[in-house]
């Protein structure tokens, strides 16, 4: 309890000081606010706030907390680790997806044409970014776990494998769609999802509580990924048609490729660090090329891939110069 103390009166501390030098700069550049401001405000961050709390029930934290009673200490000891593998598998992608969303759509024209196209360019892009990064996890575990921290933690790699997939699709759902839905003030929209995903999970918690570790992480994680689909159904109305379909394209290829390397793993004679190694390389491999080829297939994301990487759009592919002209 002193140390707790101690930390917060440190971080007390810290945040006057900050608080102290930068406000002389504030006060000097701040400027009166639109009629209107405050209100919008408060009433996105209460949201988003909502929104976060409903993503928590279904953390890991969340999940320790209701099995350690019906469960060996190994067991969650085991669950530990997965939770904590699992959250740095997703952290690779949701946090910079967190940081970068809310800003980029909040810079864009209120032309409802040209934010139905910014919400459709979050999704593929994130959607590229997530598939990557979670097929690639999914094979590099097997043979992780047991080269960092030793063969008797080998029993957390199912508990991970099961929590990573569902987590990994709420959370870039989350990412991608919500600040979509706040964006454009669904806001009843998105707090009924987010109090029918709440309820859900308590129901199924306390319905399979008692049942294997695993077994109460897949029921927890479909549920949720159930709600979170509807919640991807009810952004693709604010996108333009056909938004989804180089998403669509991205889930195929990543779980054909993962098929595909995980049955090649199967016939290595080699042990299983070395070959959880050769099957994320050819997982990169064949998901790179695959994605070179969906991207080329759509104009829009090719369009903006080359601009950020410094090479000139032709044609079709080239960014509207009107979008960047209006959203100023």
């Amino acid at each position: 309890a002193h140390i707790v103390l101690v930390l917060f009166a440190v971080a007390a501390l810290e945040a006057a000081l900050v608080h102290a030098a930068l406000w002389p700069q504030i006060r000097a550049e701040r400027a009166p606010l639109p009629p209107g401001f405050m209100g919008r405000a408060q009433k996105f961050g209460l949201f988003t706030i909502l929104d976060k709390g409903s993503a928590m029930l279904g953390g890991g934290a969340v999940l320790l907390l209701v099995l350690a009673p019906q469960h060996p200490a190994a067991t969650i000891a085991l669950l530990g680790l997965a939770v904590d593998l699992v959250g740095k598998i997703v952290s690779l992608t949701a946090m910079p997806l967190g940081n970068l969303v809310a800003p980029y759509l909040s810079q864009k024209s209120d032309d409802p044409t040209l934010q139905r196209r910014a919400f459709g360019r979050v999704v593929k892009l994130s959607s590229l970014l997530y598939c990557f990064s979670i097929g690639a996890g999914m094979l590099i575990l097997p043979g992780f776990v047991p080269l960092v921290y030793g063969a008797s933690y080998a029993g957390a790699v199912p508990c991970a494998l099961a929590m990573v997939l569902p987590t990994a699709f709420e959370n870039w759902v989350r990412g991608s769609c919500s600040p979509a839905l706040l964006q454009s003030g669904c806001y009843r929209q998105l707090s009924s999802l987010n109090l029918l995903q709440a309820v859900a999970t308590v129901t199924v918690l306390l319905l399979v509580r008692d049942r294997e570790v695993v077994t109460v992480i897949l029921a927890v994680g479909i549920t949720r990924s159930i709600v979170a689909a509807f919640t991807l159904a009810a952004t693709r109305r604010l996108m333009e048609p056909g938004a989804f379909r180089l998403t669509g394209q991205t889930m195929a290829l990543a779980i054909a490729a993962g098929v595909v390397c995980w049955q090649i793993g199967r016939f290595l004679p080699i042990a299983q660090p070395a070959s959880a190694a050769i099957q994320a390389s050819l997982y990169a491999g064949m998901f790179l090329l695959g994605a070179s080829f969906l991207i080329r297939r759509d104009q829009d994301t090719l369009g903006i891939l080359q601009r950020v990487t410094g090479r000139r759009a032709a044609g079709p592919a080239a960014m509207p110069m009107e979008e960047s002209a209006s959203s100023r």
